[in-house]
């Protein structure tokens, strides 16, 4: 998902996703009046690299921490525009946060 300069990872809902003609199978562009509209956008805000502290892959690439903690690591969500993966990782690095409501 990409608006001009802006990419992230857009979450929908099924029935939405489903329903957005043109837009499920690659056909519409998402940033499109049409499009439907996301429940969450995660931007590609990049990170920040070890030891220096300096911020890489913006508008490439999304870390996410989870609120999961295990002693030294913790879980994280990354995204790109080929893939999304969730795993465990040292704590020391510097993702993003994205507070999220829950029901």
């Amino acid at each position: 998902y990409s608006v001009g300069n802006l990419g992230g990872y857009a979450v929908y809902k099924t029935a939405d996703w489903v329903a957005a003609t043109g837009y499920n199978n690659g056909a519409g562009l998402l940033y499109d009046a049409a499009a439907p509209e996301p429940l969450l956008f995660l931007p590609a805000a990049g990170y920040r690299t070890l030891p220096d502290g300096g911020i890489i892959n913006i508008i490439k690439v999304g870390f996410y921490w989870s609120s999961t903690v295990s002693g030294t690591a913790a879980w994280r969500l990354a995204f790109t525009d080929k893939y999304v993966d969730v795993s465990e990782v040292g704590r020391a690095l510097g993702f993003s946060v994205r507070c999220v409501k829950s029901n």
